[in-house]
């Protein structure tokens, strides 16, 4: 993650925090980003395998 990006996750998460009054606001901000990064690998990688014999078709609808 670059810099600015950084910073802006920064700037959201104590803007979250001010209002909300939670100062974990940040932190939960920047878990649900990593866990929305960590399904769509997820999901990524499924989609990488070859579906020759049906044997790896599952529905990832769940995910979202």
């Amino acid at each position: 993650m670059n810099l600015s990006a950084l910073n802006l996750l920064n700037d959201l998460g104590r803007k979250i925090s001010s209002v909300s009054g939670d100062d974990r606001e940040g932190h939960i901000l920047f878990q649900r980003l990593s866990v929305i990064l960590q399904r769509y690998n997820a999901v990524l990688l499924h989609e990488s395998f070859v579906q020759s014999d049906g044997l790896f078709q599952h529905d990832f609808n769940f995910c979202f």
